[in-house]
């Protein structure tokens, strides 16, 4: 077993799939989360969207592979119905949604797929090495396994309510059993390295590793942020705050937190990055 995973093995999704997160999620799309990939597609392809959420970026795969087909796999059935409701809106006929979870084993035949997708599901998994050797096992050879994983957040300025609060995130998602929820992005070079993916060879021809931000600066954009999670953390409807709880924080902490990230969105220097690696690893 990796020093970087859990020896507890039992997945737990901290952010769970509150109607808030699911409406975040349901944003992303190929051309703005999956970039780095998107130049090696071809219209033939099988692919492989592991941790799909409603499927907005698995959408997005399949119109780009028209002779091709798209399977989206999640661990939540009512997740994986809005994202049945949103490729049939889009009158898609070549993808398709099952149920599974990658630490249990996908249920897929050896080499099935040209490529094997996965959006921030590394960074809140407990064995990411073994994650990765199972996406391996279902990928052609030939065949990629793409990641998209994140890492630092930067905050601008350093209140001590926010610090507050990104240690409530931090420690709630560790006791998710989460084992990198802020290094992720840094470790997927290392992580398929140990699943039994070729090292980097120089030329990214076997182990290919890149990097971008995503950025909340302007005022409203700053906002939106706050808002969304002052009501996640702070709130009832998510289950986030009795989570943050039984990691160890009060009532009183997580107002603070809470606090602080609304002064953080009004103050006029605010600005915020998230640092996400990305990896393209061939079989």
């Amino acid at each position: 077993m990796s020093i970087s995973e859990s020896s507890d093995k039992t997945p737990t999704y901290t952010f769970a799939h509150a109607r808030s997160i699911t409406a975040a999620h349901a944003e992303r799309t190929a051309a703005k989360n999956a970039a780095f990939l998107l130049p090696h597609l071809k219209p033939t392809y099988r692919i492989l969207d592991v941790g799909c959420g409603p499927g907005s970026i698995t959408a997005d795969f399949a119109s780009l592979v028209p002779q091709g087909s798209v399977v989206g796999l999640d661990i939540s059935p009512s997740v994986l119905d809005q994202a049945r409701d949103y490729a049939s809106k889009r009158g898609l006929s070549n993808v398709e949604f099952v149920e599974g979870n990658v630490l249990k084993g996908l249920p897929f035949g050896d080499d099935e797929f040209d490529v094997v997708f996965t959006h921030m599901v590394l960074v809140h998994n407990s064995a990411p090495v073994q994650a990765l050797r199972e996406m391996k096992r279902v990928t052609k050879p030939g065949g990629m396994v793409a990641c998209r994983e994140g890492d630092t957040h930067q905050w601008w300025p350093e209140l001590p309510g926010m610090s507050t609060f990104n240690k409530m995130v931090l420690k709630t998602t560790l006791a998710g059993g989460a084992v990198a929820p802020f290094t992720a992005g840094r470790q997927l070079g290392a992580w398929a390295r140990e699943a039994g993916f070729e090292a980097d060879t120089g030329d990214g021809s076997k182990l290919w590793r890149g990097a971008s931000w995503e950025s909340k600066i302007l005022g409203n954009d700053r906002k939106a942020l706050a808002d969304f999670w002052v009501n996640f953390v702070g709130g009832q409807e998510s289950g986030y705050r009795e989570k943050v709880k039984m990691a160890g924080f009060t009532d009183a902490e997580i107002e603070e937190g809470v606090t602080g990230m609304r002064e953080w969105a009004d103050h006029p220097d605010a600005w915020y990055a998230h640092a996400i690696g990305e990896m393209i690893a061939w079989v």
